[in-house]
């Protein structure tokens, strides 16, 4: 390609181009476009030869997009929702929201805040499509530099520079476990006490479980006994039967601290916080629908805060 000249890419090409890596098969893709094998192959091709570079690698057993090829899959991605989305955008008003809004939330945040959110802007907003995923910190990070969602609420991380955060709540932590794993009574647990238990953490660790651990009992030079690493449901279910202890928010855990198959202690002479945030991408300025959406979480959270369905966190400033 001439690096001179600017490469000449229309919509329909990048339609074909995410169907092709989302169907892992040319045949496959063009049943789905409804369009020749051939012309497909074609079209793929010549997005190629527009861009210079090799997008996807051929084999006997289908398609896979190329490192390049995944960058502009994802880049593909957002300019044909944001295409999609013009009609609502221009449409949309702060007295008049519309469009679709795409949140990301904490795992450990998603059950207190998913289903009353959806049911507000069901009621609120009636014009305004919600859609919600929700993971680790880290991968709603990224999801949100690539543009994926729009906004997330999470566990803030000061290593994390490229995007905008507003502080929301602090958050209190505690030793979970099941109540026959404590050795003493009360309703704290001392460090010297905690590094002699069982641990269960999650694969993929976070500021909620593994290192904030590993950073207040380092200075017991004793290596942790960490007998499990798990995720979803069986997390929470291998602490409920005695297995191991975490560090965890009261939110995450509290049907299982209501049940009695799980208890808490504070730390003593340690507390344990998070620090919670809204976050948005410092590249796409948010649209009215977003910003109605945002606004109905936050007041949301000050409701959940006041009325004790969401204890032991405040509100920052």
């Amino acid at each position: 390609m001439d690096n001179n000249r600017r490469p000449r890419i229309d919509l329909l090409q990048l339609h074909y181009f995410v169907a092709v890596v989302d169907a892992g098969s040319i045949t496959k893709a063009s049943r789905m476009c409804h369009i020749a094998q051939p012309a497909l192959s074609k079209r793929v091709a010549s997005l190629e030869e527009e861009l210079g570079v090799q997008l996807l690698h051929r084999g006997a057993f289908g398609v896979q997009a190329t490192e390049e090829g995944i960058v502009l899959y994802h880049a593909s991605q957002r300019v044909l929702r944001d295409v999609a989305a013009l009609p609502d955008v221009l449409n949309s008003t702060s007295d008049n929201p519309k469009g679709s809004v795409r949140i990301g939330c904490q795992d450990s945040l998603t059950r207190l805040i998913s289903r009353p959110l959806a049911k507000q802007v069901l009621a609120t907003f009636p014009d305004i499509k919600l859609s919600a995923t929700a993971g680790q910190s880290m991968e709603m990070y990224r999801e949100l530099s690539e543009g994926t969602i729009d906004f997330a609420l999470l566990v803030y991380d000061e290593e994390v520079h490229n995007v905008a955060v507003q502080l929301l709540i602090e958050e209190e932590m505690f030793v979970v476990a099941a109540p026959s794993l404590f050795q003493s009574s009360g309703d704290t647990i001392s460090p010297e006490e905690l590094v002699r238990m069982p641990f269960v953490f999650p694969s993929s660790t976070s500021v909620a479980s593994g290192q904030v651990i590993v950073n207040m009992l380092g200075k017991f030079d004793t290596e942790l006994n960490v007998v499990a690493m798990v995720d979803g449901d069986a997390f929470k279910a291998l602490i409920a039967d005695g297995l191991g202890c975490c560090v965890l928010p009261w939110s995450f855990v509290e049907p299982e601290i209501s049940s009695g198959a799980i208890t808490y202690r504070r730390i003593s002479n340690t507390p344990v916080f998070r620090r919670i945030a809204l976050c948005n991408s410092h590249d796409r300025p948010p649209s009215a629908a977003t910003r109605a959406v945002s606004g109905l979480l936050c007041d949301l959270i000050e409701t959940m805060l006041g009325n004790g369905c969401w204890q032991h966190a405040r509100l920052v400033g």
